[in-house]
């Protein structure tokens, strides 16, 4: 629905749950062959939907023949695909299924990203589920999660990112100063961070709308959202400083061709369907507006025609009616049915009136419906004609959504950051944990008032925690966790000072449970959690 396509491999079946549970897809497919693998369908059962394909579409050739033909290329090499056959088969096979699934334009599918686990941390499931990132262990919702503390977000888009960043903490300590850079140059105007949160609610979900528009399912308010958000974009390129992140912002395009397209031709007060008309505006085609006169004037003539019968006929209260049913017609009270004249025709009978047609009213009404016939055909086409020409800017559309996203994003945490008493994080090369006056960023929201710690482990250190149950073991745990994660995502950090190499992986084992449908005790699990952060911690 957003347009993102990404494909990503990798080493192993626990680091293959671990992506489930971090991506949490809706459906997952897979091919015909792999039904047969029972411990892959009993866990991908558990997370979503589990549909097959043939294996054939899984086949490296059919895959690329699929991809070349969706995307017009003649090589994937743009895509970095042509030495990648895994990632190749299972991006065409996947388009494959979405071709004969949509029964649709899927020409908001622009482009293929290569992802790999090795430029971001990895966070298993149990780590996921114990830090409560997204959503906590109590009631599955985000109340008391690490997103309900950092998401100050205003648009869908940067909401869905903060999430994404969340679960995808990055290694890249370039890109990470570049986003606490952007978040230091935000804080040091509040007014100017302000204005801009201001006009990001101003930004519809446009990612959402210009796949409605690929998929020919976009209505005239969607255009007018699109019209509305592009038009936000100069005002807040005006806000923004030419430098680092913010400066890569600041170069979207401001699409004035799509903004005036839609400010020349769609009303303000269009309605949600396309089939009733109402739609274009007076003044974008010439042959529309000469119906429209035909149909007005129209109006006015049987107005004539209504004043003119009067007069001949000597009945005041006379009128002409329209339904849709019977169309139009002259309606006499039964007071005045001696004075029809005989070159009335009967049309129907109503319980106080009859209802007459004469040939003058006739031909008019003909003129009329075929004219509001060809208006609301005409205005339909034009729409259509709209949509066509506003999806070849889908590129440009989704690219400025993108970019609007991470400044909805880096503003969110810089407005916590201020309002939190956050630091900003410095990243070294060596391995080393220094964290003075730390707190736990979710239970200080809580709690009046929390007792910071300090933590320092350096290189080829190691800390164990002792202390009495509700002494805050765990807390202490989670709190360096949080902290390592957020500097992780670009985050500042609910510390007085924090010194830190980059970390690429967190492991947690808080509080187990019996795993009665697998037949394993609370000590199995522990011990097979315990075995697996044994087997797979690196030096980093």
């Amino acid at each position: 629905s957003t347009g993102e396509f990404f494909t990503n491999k990798v080493d192993n079946f626990n680091e293959f749950l671990s992506e489930i549970s971090r991506l949490s897809p809706s459906e997952c497919i897979i091919p015909e062959s792999l039904q047969v693998n029972t411990e892959l369908v009993k866990q991908i059962k558990k997370s979503c939907y589990l549909n097959t394909l043939e294996d054939y579409y899984f086949k490296t050739e059919k895959a690329r023949e699929v991809l070349l033909q969706h995307f017009q290329l003649r090589t994937l090499d743009s895509f970095g695909l042509e030495d990648k056959p895994l990632n190749l088969a299972v991006s065409g096979a996947l388009l494959k299924y979405f071709i004969d699934t949509q029964k649709n334009n899927l020409s908001h599918l622009k482009k293929i990203s290569l992802q790999s686990s090795r430029n971001r941390m990895l966070l298993d499931s149990s780590t996921l589920r114990n830090l409560e990132l997204i959503r906590n262990i109590k009631d599955g919702s985000s109340k008391s999660t690490l997103l309900s503390v950092l998401d100050k977000t205003v648009t869908a888009m940067g909401s869905r990112l903060l999430k994404k960043w969340i679960k995808e903490p990055l290694l890249n300590k370039e890109i990470l100063n570049k986003r606490l850079d952007a978040i230091a140059e935000l804080n040091k105007s509040v007014i100017n961070r302000e204005e801009l949160i201001g006009l990001l609610e101003g930004v519809y979900d446009l990612e959402r709308l210009i796949s409605r528009i690929n998929y020919g399912n976009a209505s005239p308010r969607d255009l007018l959202a699109l019209k509305i958000s592009l038009l936000q974009i100069p005002l807040i390129k005006e806000k923004l400083s030419p430098a680092g992140l913010l400066g890569e912002i600041k170069n979207i395009s401001n699409m004035h061709d799509v903004v005036n397209l839609i400010e020349d031709s769609v009303k303000e007060e269009a309605p949600i369907t396309i089939r009733e008309g109402g739609i274009i505006k007076s003044g974008y085609h010439a042959e529309l507006d000469s119906l429209r006169d035909i149909k007005s004037n129209s109006k006015k003539f049987l107005q004539e025609i209504e004043e003119r019968e009067r007069k001949k006929t000597g009945i005041q209260k006379l009128k002409i009616g329209y339904t849709r049913v019977f169309g139009y017609f002259i309606e006499v009270t039964k007071r005045n049915l001696s004075l029809v004249p005989s070159s009335y025709i009967r049309k129907q009978t109503t319980a106080n009136a009859e209802r007459y047609i004469t040939e003058e009213l006739k031909l008019e009404e003909e003129k009329i419906l075929g004219a509001e016939e060809k208006i609301t055909e005409l205005e339909y086409q034009l729409f259509q004609d709209l949509i066509m020409k506003i999806s070849l800017e889908t590129t440009s559309i989704q690219e400025a959504a993108l970019r609007l996203a991470v400044l909805d994003v880096i503003c969110s945490l810089a407005k916590v950051a201020m309002n939190n008493g956050y630091t900003k994080p410095k990243f070294v090369d060596e391995n080393v944990i220094q964290l003075a006056k730390s707190r736990h960023p979710v239970v200080e929201r809580l709690e009046e008032r929390f007792i910071a710690n300090d933590i320092f482990v350096d290189s080829g250190e190691m800390m164990i925690i002792t202390g009495a149950n509700m002494s805050g073991k765990s807390t202490l745990q989670r709190q360096v966790a949080l902290i390592v994660l957020m500097a992780q995502i670009g985050s500042y950090v609910p510390c007085a000072d924090a010194v830190l190499g980059v970390v690429d992986r967190i492991f947690t084992r808080v509080g187990a449970q019996d795993d009665l449908s697998s037949g394993q005790s609370t000590f199995m699990v522990e011990m097979n959690e315990t075995a697996s952060i044994l087997h797979n911690a690196t030096a980093n």
